[in-house]
Formats: C-alpha cells, structure tokens, sequence
C-alpha cells in the first residue's frame, strides 16, 4: 500500500528536485536487499527477514508521520525498499516451495494488487476530502506494518540462522557463487526487467 501511496501523496510534500529520488531509492534498498537476503538467510535464517523486514518499515513510517524535510524522506523510502526486498525475495521463495505455489503466489500477489489500487484512493482521500495532513495515512501503514511484523514474527520464530543452514547444507559453503552465475544469466535480466516495468507501472502509474 506504500509503494502506491507515493504518487498521490507527492504533490503535498514534495520539493521538485527530489521529486524523482522518492521514486528511486526504493529501488536502491530493494537492490541493496538482494545482494544481503542470502547473507541474511545463512546468519538469522528466516526468523532474521521476519524480524529485519517488518521493523524496516514501522522505523521508516514512524518517522514520516513527523513529516521530517522531504530529503529526510528519500532516505527513509530508502530503508522501507530494502525491507520490502528482503520480505518479497524470502517469502516468494518460502511460497515456491509449497504444494500448489502457483495458485498461493497468485493470491499473494494479487493482495499486492488490491493494495496497490486501494492506497493512492484511501490516502488521496484522507487528505483532500477530509482534510488531513498527509502523513496521516502513514498511521495506517504503521498499523499494518505492526501487525505484519507480529504475523511473522510467531510464525518464524523458530526458524533460526542454523535450522535454515541445516535445511539447505549447500549453504554452508555459499560464497555468493550463486548469486554471480545469476547475474551472469540472460533469464535473471530479462526477468528483471519485466518485474522492474511491471512493478513500477502497478505501483507508481496511480500519480
């Protein structure tokens, strides 16, 4: 609901020659996040994305519902992509390993989507119809985040650094080799450009 919210909210708070870096530097922590996820994984386990994740976003939508400077509020769009690109690789990953994953991936992304169509109605709404300062929809994401990171926090409690190093024994000797063949894979890129098109389009075209 944050990534939708930015563009109905901007013209209430923005100074235009950061206008485009609020677009950005969720990309940078997204970026940022999966080059760590792995490293991540391998220490904490899931329990460490459960924990890093959810608290990403509350410490970043607290903050801006004391509507700090608008370059205080580039970085902090910084911090809530790299929490949602630590939660999005983790658990589309988790969900891949299941019985019937493409069914349970399309419901979960499709809650993505409903968000994506509800934020930028209920925030634009709030502050025009009701007359609210921007920020206030934040209370809301607040709201969700915490229950986000308690949803996740009981149900990986126990999947520690060293169960999810005992489930996948091949990352005992990981030397991000992995990562760097993925890189070096034509699918990886035109895949990513496909989700950076798609995404951007889902969750930034409500401006």
């Amino acid at each position: 609901m944050n990534d939708a919210a930015v563009g109905a909210l901007v013209p209430y708070v923005s100074d235009k020659v950061f206008d485009c870096l609020i677009f950005l530097t969720p990309f940078a922590g997204y970026a940022i996040a999966a080059f760590t996820n792995a490293h991540i994984h391998l220490r904490w386990g899931q329990r460490g994305v459960a924990i890093l994740a959810p608290m990403c976003h509350v410490i970043a939508f607290t903050i801006v519902t004391i509507h700090p400077p608008f370059p205080a509020l580039v970085v902090l769009y910084g911090l809530s992509g790299f929490g949602n690109g630590l939660a999005d690789a983790a658990y589309c990953a988790w969900v891949g390993a299941m019985d019937k994953s493409n069914q349970i991936q399309g419901f979960m992304h499709s809650c993505y989507s409903l968000g994506a169509l509800c934020a930028p109605l209920i925030s634009a709404s709030m502050v025009v119809h009701s007359g609210l300062p921007w920020y206030s929809f934040f209370y809301v994401i607040i709201g969700i985040s915490a229950v986000e990171w308690a949803g996740l926090m009981i149900t990986f409690w126990r999947k520690t650094g060293a169960v999810y190093r005992a489930e996948n024994s091949a990352g005992r000797e990981d030397t991000g080799a992995g990562t760097k063949e993925a890189l070096k894979s034509k699918v990886t890129w035109l895949g990513a450009l496909y989700f950076f098109t798609y995404m951007g389009v889902e969750g930034k075209s409500r401006i």
